[in-house]
């Protein structure tokens, strides 16, 4: 039997850092698109009982303004606690090989802030199985259906380049997308 022949490599941990990245990524269209909506029902229901209930309407201004501004911030906390809820204080290591016809995930979770890794789970996927690619400053998520990705930081590859791995990747016929680079918090 032929062995495959492995094109890249890499490693990348899943700690709080990198949950928080994506959950930043993945709620931000969620959370302008609800402010939004919550805005333009309160002013459009606002400016209608001006006509009749002027204190009534102008409450409802207030309200919508208020909302769209509280909203991004109850949604994005409402997720991290339920991704504290899943993750606890566990740390991940995530490794990804990608062979000319497939893609090897491999975890190792270290509980309860160990540092001690165990291996968890292991997936093979076809390039037919992706979704598609969003590259998210930093990171890559390889998305495996609208929802749900796995997160490669580009500093763990390990072997080849980012660069190389991502037209890979559009060559199979994924569609690889650039999103503007997200503000690292500073520590």
């Amino acid at each position: 039997m032929e062995e495959k022949k492995l094109l890249f490599k890499n490693t990348s941990r899943m700690g709080k850092e990198e949950i928080e990245v994506f959950q930043n990524f993945a709620v931000k269209k969620t959370s302008i698109l609800a402010s939004i909506v919550l805005f333009a029902i309160c002013a459009g229901a606002g400016v209608g009982l001006l006509f009749v209930y002027m204190f009534l309407g102008i409450a409802f201004m207030i309200a919508g303004v208020l909302g769209a501004v509280i909203i991004p911030y109850v949604i994005n906390q409402s997720v991290k606690k339920r991704n504290q809820d899943i993750f606890k204080d566990n740390k991940y290591l995530n490794h990804f090989e990608f062979f000319e016809d497939e893609l090897v995930i491999t975890s190792e979770v270290a509980e309860n802030a160990s540092n001690e890794y165990k291996e968890s789970a292991q997936e093979r996927l076809t390039y037919e199985q992706l979704d598609h690619v969003i590259v998210y400053g930093l990171y890559i998520f390889v998305f495996i259906n609208k929802y749900q990705s796995f997160i490669l930081d580009q500093r763990g590859m390990t072997q080849g380049v980012s660069a190389d791995l991502l037209e890979y990747l559009k060559s199979k016929g994924l569609n690889v997308t650039f999103k503007k680079e997200y503000k690292q918090k500073r520590k």
